[in-house]
């Protein structure tokens, strides 16, 4: 498959698998383990509104502490992890954060009052850690990471203003970076607990009736938006946006019988909550030791299942294909993926799109050939590439220009379609037996049979201009403005913009492939390199 070095979306597909049939797993141990859930944010208006206000605290003293992680190359600045403010100018405000960027450290800020920050250890991406600040009026507050005192410093003010509720993983007033990762266990008391207390917290769950405690929301549910409290309060928080996961820690699920946790990873894999937490289940299926036939029928219903996501369907893929052999039996469908640009919906995958064989891409819009010979078209349509004939059908190849499409049909006809400014969409008559197509940036390659190369469309570098004498051509590739093509003795030719020469080296070896963009490559095999021509 050609790339023009100008595209800017990508597609891939993961070529289908052989494997055996069967529907989705049974639970049919006796035993029952639950895996841990946790809250994930995305840091984009995800947070968890908590039904107290600071007047509820009754001026303190207070003590936050939660667990959390980072989400791998979360971005932004200070990202908020509970936050409590007034409802008026000037009004006493906290903000309780992770400053990521510069100092990356925690920190506790006073709006209308005085500020501090940690100080210590830059936390690690994707690991987990108990967090916790201790607020004293009018002396001091403490900051904690695992239970260990981090920083302290000094306060002015003695009182909490009344105003809005507090927020988990975002400010009240909706401003600056919400949380970017994951939070579970959140502890709030009226109270200064000590250092050993809060060591203690990491390693219990509240029996709920406890002196002091406003409230606990371990964050463990894997569904609905209600964020409930354990205590005895019952202050149960409102969830937006957020998704449940699962916290799998592989080492210490792992280390449990396999028969044990295994029903849950399976039901976790098929009907977990959250993108998140099915694919940590497909994951983690192919880590725990299970024979194959435990796993594979769950698996192969995930890979069949168009409703499915590709993310959770390439896990899956990942996971079957190191299965034994021996459960081999039958092929699978394909799975495409997109990303980058999509400005015009070009890495928007139809959701009707089945039986992908390949792809294609042009500046802002894509192509699919599927198993039936059709051909589906997505993307930017100003110039009609993503209209696909009527009629088209039998196709065995496609390829896509910048803003024109060829396709190349079992008969060896080409036909094409889209932006025509410069004739690249206009077939030359009685163009047959093609066995290749190449699509240009405003120009169009066919390769025949008889190993001779036909061009038309922007001719403006010559990339139109086959050379006389150019025969006996086994693959073609063209860039934006020039053209390349490879011979039956391994031997390139170069024409149009930029190819003045093509490197002497290369008429020394047999080249195995080709491929053009703004650019050019010539790919050559250990094999050819060393047997030269």
């Amino acid at each position: 498959m050609l790339k023009e070095r100008f595209v800017v979306t990508v597609l891939v597909f993961v070529i289908s698998l052989v494997l055996t049939a069967g529907g989705l797993a049974r639970n049919i141990y006796a035993e029952e383990y639950t895996l841990p859930y946790a809250l994930e944010l995305d840091g984009d208006g995800d947070y968890v509104d908590l039904p107290i206000r600071p007047g509820d605290l009754d001026d303190g003293p207070v003590t936050f502490s939660c667990r959390l992680k980072i989400a791998p190359g979360a971005g932004g600045d200070r990202m908020k992890i509970f936050s409590g403010y007034g409802d008026r100018t000037g009004a006493n405000r906290w903000d309780f954060e992770y400053n990521n960027t510069g100092a990356r450290q925690l920190e506790f800020n006073e709006w209308g009052g005085s500020g501090g920050n940690a100080g210590g250890p830059a936390l690690e991406e994707d690991t987990w850690y108990f967090v916790s600040f201790v607020w004293k009026p009018g002396e001091e507050v403490i900051l904690y990471i695992d239970g260990e005192k981090e920083a302290s410093f000094d306060i002015e003010n003695s009182s909490l203003d009344d105003g809005h509720n507090f927020r988990l993983a975002g400010r009240p007033d909706g401003t600056e970076k919400e949380w970017e990762g994951t939070i579970k266990d959140v502890w709030l008391w009226q109270t200064a607990r000590t250092e050993e207390e809060l060591k203690s917290d990491m390693q219990r769950t509240p029996a709920g009736d406890e002196e002091n405690l406003v409230g606990y929301w371990p964050l463990d549910e894997d569904t609905g938006e209600t964020a409930r409290d354990k205590s005895d309060n019952e202050n149960h928080g409102t969830i937006v946006g957020a998704e449940w996961t699962i916290t799998i820690i592989p080492s210490e699920i792992l280390a449990r019988p396999h028969d044990e946790v295994l029903p849950a990873v399976l039901e976790a894999a098929h009907q977990g909550p959250s993108v998140s937490a099915r694919a940590q289940a497909v994951e983690l299926l192919g880590k725990l030791d299970a024979a194959a036939d435990e796993i594979a029928p769950t698996l192969l219903g995930i890979l069949e299942d168009a409703e499915e996501t590709s993310d959770v369907r390439l896990a899956a893929a990942a996971v079957i294909s190191e299965l034994d052999a021996d459960i081999v039996d039958r092929e699978l469908p394909a799975i495409m993926m997109a990303w980058g640009n999509n400005n015009f919906g070009q890495a928007d995958i139809p959701a009707s799109l089945t039986d992908p064989v390949s792809v294609a891409v042009g500046n802002f819009h894509s192509l699919a050939l599927k198993g039936d010979g059709t051909v589906s078209a997505w993307g930017w349509n100003l110039q009609g590439q993503t209209t696909v004939p009527s009629d088209l059908s039998n196709v065995t190849a496609v390829d896509a220009g910048g803003a024109h499409n060829l396709a190349l049909k079992e008969n060896g006809t080409v036909v094409a379609w889209g932006l025509d400014n410069y004739g690249q969409s206009t077939v030359p008559d009685a163009l047959e037996g093609v066995k290749a197509i190449a699509a240009g940036g405003s120009h169009s390659l066919a390769l025949k049979e008889d190993g001779n190369v036909v061009a038309w469309g922007s001719n403006a570098h010559g990339q139109a201009t086959v050379p006389d004498e150019l025969s006996d051509v086994i693959a073609i590739a063209a860039g934006s403005a020039h053209s390349l093509a490879l011979k039956e003795d391994g031997t390139v030719e170069a024409w149009g913009k930029g190819t003045d020469e093509v490197p002497a080296g290369l008429s020394k070896v047999k080249v195995e492939s080709i491929a053009p963009g703004g650019h050019s490559l010539a790919l050559v095999t250990a094999a050819s390199r060393d047997a030269g021509r």
